[in-house]
Parts: C-alpha cells; structure tokens; sequence
C-alpha cells in the first residue's frame, strides 16, 4: 500500500495557475464529490465570466475506448475555438498528450469527498435512482434482477452479508485515467492495484490544476478563484461554501453503523489513498499560491488578506 504521505516538490506545490490563454478547463467529476455544488457556481460564474459551461448527460460511460477519446478530445477543441469553455462530465481522465493532440491542452479540475462518506451516498442515491425517481441512465447503469428486497434495505443491512475484498476505487479509476491498467475489473490482483494506485497518483500531483475537497469547502473555492480567475474570478467564497446544493429528488439517509464503515474501508483502501494525497496537495497548494498569485497568505488554518 502507498504511504499516507507522499514528498511534494515545490514545483508541483507551486503550480498555481494555468499557461496563459487558456481556452478549456475540463471537469472529470467524482460521483457523490459535491459535484452539484460545483456545478451551481460553475453556472453562475459561466454568466459572470462568459464562458460556456457545457454539461454532459452521459452518466455512465465514464471508461471509454481508444477512438471515443479522441471524438472526446475534437469535441473539447472544436467548443474551445468558438469560446471558452468548461466542460463537465463523468468521465475517468482522458490524456490529451497520449493522444497526439497538439491543439489543445485543457487544465482538469475536480473534487473529492471522504470516501466512504462517498460510498454510503453512493448506495442511497443508486437505490433512489431504481426504487424511487426511476431515472433511465440508472436503468442503463444497473438492473437489478429484483430490486423489491433492494428498495427496503439500507447499507448496514446489505454489508451485513459482505465479506469486503480490495478493489481499485472509483476516484482511483477517474484520476488514473483510460489506460488499460485502469479498467481492470475487480477483485483485481494487488498488482493490478498498484499499478491503478500509482497512475492516479501522478494524475493528482501532474495532471490536475485543482483538485478540491468537498471537507475543505472553503479553503478549496479561495483556491480555485486564485488559479482560474479569469473562469471564477469574483466568486463570494464565504457565501459559496456555505450554498451545499443536494440533487434534485435526493432524501436524507441515516449513518452508516462503524461496523459498515470498517468493511468499506478494507474495501476503499487505494481511494482513501488518494484522498489523504489530496489533501496533502491541497495544502501545499494553499501555501504555495496564495501569496505567489497576490491573494493573500495562507498560514495553515486561515487566511490573511493581502
């Protein structure tokens, strides 16, 4: 297993704002990560900053081939020639270099959530989803040969019967992207793992401006405004981070029992990974650019005006 801490160089600390001009700014985003959050400023700040927000309605095919990435890529480039643009989707990161595409680099974005605070929204949002609001990419995604036991059991009760086994995690596979290393069905083998793991990891720290922390609302949003100004310049972060903005149709769901919480752990090793390296950079990030890009300065706990 990866160690809970991983050495930062200052270069990846101090990578605080994108190459000038840029165009596109891609948001691969987390499911059950706060999204709809984002998405509510990202809207709002489309009108304030005139770019386009572009949302995709494709909500499951997240892995994808060879070719879709490159009609990925020509769809990012063609939208970004006409003006800027952000783009949202559920969608495991696409390598626009590995692709030979030397038109376009976008800057990726995301944000993370707990994760097993993301499993337990995850198992009650699915089962909404076939029980309740019987959406059609829910029926697309997972269909259940009898959903009538499903829709009267809560986490505890279906993990009661679990026994967990590792697998490479859904925020793993989003950073570590479309190589085949990342589709490896689960279980997969520790090697296999790894290799995901360890792909991720370099996705986090190389390939993505901004990665926020939904735990770490506030401090993540004074970040995003400093590296992307020219996308959420102007931003009100006290009243953004204090707006949490809930799914149309989402119901609330009790705790899951520490028992439950124990199993999705042994099940989430390689994502609580990522997430503790998210934080890690979070925080380097908060020191390194506050004060570089003239916001202020970040002390570890608040921040200080410039």
């Amino acid at each position: 297993m990866a160690s809970s801490t991983l050495p930062l160089s200052t270069e990846v600390c101090a990578r605080c704002a994108p190459e000038p001009g840029l165009r596109a700014v891609v948001f691969n985003r987390v499911p059950k990560c706060g999204s709809t959050t984002l998405e509510h400023i990202i809207r709002n700040q489309s009108r304030r900053c005139g770019f386009q927000f572009r949302r995709s309605h494709d909500y499951v095919n997240c892995s994808i081939s060879e070719g879709e990435q490159r009609r990925f890529a020509r769809l990012i480039t063609e939208l970004a020639s006409r003006r800027r643009v952000l783009y949202d989707r559920h969608l495991h990161f696409v390598d626009f270099a590995q692709l030979g595409s030397n038109s376009l680099r976008p800057v990726y974005i995301n944000m993370l959530r707990e994760p097993l605070s993301m499993q337990v929204s995850a198992f009650y949002f699915w089962r909404d989803c076939i029980c309740r609001t019987h959406k059609p990419f829910c029926r697309a995604a997972w269909q259940p040969s009898n959903s009538s036991p499903l829709c009267s059991t809560g986490v505890d009760a279906v993990y009661a019967s679990v026994e967990p086994q590792p697998a490479v995690g859904t925020i793993t596979r989003y950073f570590c992207g479309q190589a085949a290393v990342c589709k490896v069905a689960d279980p997969a083998p520790a090697a296999a793992r790894r290799a995901a793991l360890a792909r991720a990891l370099h996705n986090l720290r190389h390939r993505y401006l901004w990665v926020g922390v939904l735990e770490r609302l506030a401090d993540s949003l004074q970040l995003l405004t400093l590296q992307l100004p020219s996308f959420f310049g102007g931003l009100d972060v006290a009243a953004a981070s204090r707006a949490h903005v809930r799914p149309v149709d989402s119901s609330a769901y009790p705790p899951a029992q520490p028992e439950t919480l124990s199993k999705l752990a042994r099940e989430s090793a390689n994502d609580l990974t990522v997430y503790r390296h998210a934080l890690q950079l979070l925080e380097c990030r908060l020191l390194h650019c506050a004060s570089l890009l003239g916001g202020g300065e970040y002390n570890g706990e608040s921040w200080l005006a410039a």
